[in-house]
């Protein structure tokens, strides 16, 4: 096996370990509430807070997203009929009793880049994470 191939089998093993870790903290679904409290974007970071709710949702094309993502203070993110595209070594961070949810859509992370690594890191800290008919994914 290339030394190439050894690095992306290894970091797709990497990746599928996060991703089961992740896996492990779903939770039903209940119904979200949206309300008008803020969500900002800074230096291409997505901050959902407040009690919030924001949707990234039936994007055709695929959306690519350059920063992280952090939702807290019972806010909800909400990735729907949409092909979701990270940028490597960025974060989706969701805690204080928020809820991440992904339905029906495609997250993977962009390969087409110099950078050595191509990760994509998941933190759930006393929220939930819920994902109905989706594929997170990583493609070399």
């Amino acid at each position: 096996m290339s030394p190439l191939m050894d690095v992306i089998r290894k970091k797709s093993v990497c990746f599928i370990i996060v991703l089961c870790l992740i896996l492990t903290s779903a939770i039903t679904y209940n119904s979200v509430d949206k309300t008008s409290a803020p969500v900002t974007f800074e230096n291409g970071n997505l901050n959902v807070t407040g009690g919030s709710t924001y949707y990234i949702k039936d994007y055709i094309k695929p959306y690519t997203f350059t920063g992280n993502i952090l939702v807290t203070g019972n806010s909800n993110l909400i990735i729907k009929d949409s092909t979701v595209i990270f940028r490597p070594d960025k974060f989706i961070n969701v805690t204080v009793g928020s809820k991440l949810r992904i339905e029906n859509s495609i997250i993977t992370v962009d390969i087409n880049t110099i950078l050595p690594a191509y990760n994509l890191f998941f933190q759930i800290l006393n929220s939930d994470f819920e994902i109905y008919n989706s594929t997170i994914e990583f493609k070399p």
